[in-house]
């Protein structure tokens, strides 16, 4: 079989030739010689024009067939032309993801949620970095900010500056909250403890759409209208259950800490007194939990404790319990179901988020996680309602790369997988984009 000899070859860093000479060589069999074969040169190929990595064909301008493509394994020469390539050339500019942030953005313009989240966060820079981060928790949420702007396209159309503090002013408050949050939330949260200023949660419609700045723990009173308060142990104190007894509209469920002057040993006594009952037994999420209402006396005030304790699997109650506190009566299961709730919703929002001495960034960085929160939830739900998982989209639309050049983004084309993923959503992909023309359609969507 013949073969391709290349002398001196050189490429430039795009992957062309810029310098090199060929040959066609025949591999010939010698009997009397010492390995039995020998090189011999079929035809002068003359300069390489172009050369495919194995070596086995290329483009040649050859002395006496003129620009002519010749390939080895078929042993066929076939006609050329000016400009004509054979291989992919090395793309010029930084080369990375385009498809998974491509998909997101499009899915929320597609759905609406784009242009509602950009009337409700009217200042660009704010509304760019709420883009980033709800980009960046729906194909890579425990990455580093740094590392996804690395390894994304995003990076060259927006700008991931810091703006909680921006989005914690009161102006920006109003503004996001006339959008997604008209009326009073029904239900008020802040379950974990942080050594820092408190942010509390308001959900409407099943999901968190308002925050707001917890100056003082022990005089919080409940905004008007809201029927729940799900509350970490910082909230304990004599005014919370002055303010809020059996009577009042206001259901309260607050995490009680094991400290002097609270009954926190009693009722787990108490509890312990039902252990191996049918009746505590409570299944939450796959898990066999033991549950037990008591009323107590908190503050010179009636009250109910619900003591927990994860069973583990032995069927024997592990030896730490949970005791939550509430001005009503309710069922244990119920109880607990709510404090996890508020807890899982919590940490979605405030993932990643900073929480330092400043109200107005603890506030902020809150309201970034809500905004994340609803746009995920909107693709999510245009993705679900297009036949297709959002870790399938995802997943597959990450093997869609590109380009990027002094703002010019060269998408390559995607395989079976990803067309047919982008197919599913109803969004094309495009040969090329403009980085200042995309972001310009971001902020005016």
């Amino acid at each position: 079989m013949p073969f391709i000899k290349v002398q001196k070859l050189v490429r430039n860093e795009d992957g062309t030739v810029r310098s090199g000479s060929a040959a066609i060589m025949d591999a010939v069999y010698v009997k009397d010689g010492k390995y039995h074969s020998k090189q011999v040169q079929r035809e002068r190929l003359g300069k390489v024009v172009d050369l495919d990595p194995s070596g086995r064909r290329g483009i040649f301008k050859s002395p006496t067939r003129g620009l002519v493509r010749y390939d080895a394994d078929a042993d066929e020469f076939s006609e050329a032309s000016e400009g004509e390539t054979i291989v992919i050339k090395k793309p010029s500019g930084t080369h990375v993801v385009f498809g998974d942030v491509y998909a997101f953005l499009e899915l929320a313009r597609a759905s609406g949620i784009l242009a509602s989240m950009r009337r409700a966060i009217p200042d660009s820079q704010s509304f760019e970095s709420i883009l980033v981060r709800a980009a960046k928790d729906f194909t890579f949420p425990f990455v580093p900010a740094d590392a996804f702007m690395a390894r994304s396209f995003i990076s060259s159309v927006l700008k991931d500056s810091d703006r909680t503090a921006a989005m914690g002013s009161e102006k920006s408050r109003k503004a996001f909250f006339k959008e997604f949050c008209p009326g009073p939330p029904e239900m008020v949260s802040d379950v974990a403890s942080y050594d820092s200023p408190h942010v509390i949660l308001g959900v409407s419609g099943g999901r968190a759409v308002w925050c707001d700045s917890v100056v003082d723990t022990s005089r919080w009173t409940a905004p008007d209208g809201v029927q729940l308060a799900v509350l970490s142990q910082d909230y304990v104190s004599a005014q919370l259950f002055k303010n809020y007894d059996s009577e009042s509209p206001l259901t309260f469920i607050v995490s009680m800490p094991a400290k002097k002057g609270l009954p926190y040993k009693e009722a787990c006594q108490k509890a312990l007194k039902h252990v191996g009952e049918k009746e505590c037994m409570y299944e939450l999420n796959g898990r066999d939990y033991f549950g037990v209402r008591k009323k107590i006396e908190v503050f010179g005030k009636k009250a109910f404790a619900y003591v927990y304790a994860d069973m583990g699997g032995s069927g024997v109650p592990m030896p730490s319990f949970t005791v939550l506190l509430s001005n009503k009566s309710m069922r244990p299961d119920s109880v607990m179901e709510a404090f996890m709730s508020a807890l899982r919703s919590e940490a979605s929002v405030r993932r990643g988020g900073t929480f330092d001495s400043s109200f107005e960034k603890v506030r902020g960085s809150a309201l970034c996680g809500i905004a994340s929160r609803i746009m995920r939830d909107e693709v999510r739900k245009a993705a679900e309602a297009a036949g297709i998982r959002v870790s399938d989209l995802a997943g597959y639309s990450q093997a869609v790369m590109c380009s990027v050049d002094d703002g010019r983004i060269c998408v390559e084309t995607p395989g079976k997988p990803a067309s047919k993923a982008f197919s599913a959503i109803g969004v094309g992909v495009p040969e090329s984009l403009d980085a200042g023309k995309y972001r310009e359609s971001l902020l005016n969507p």
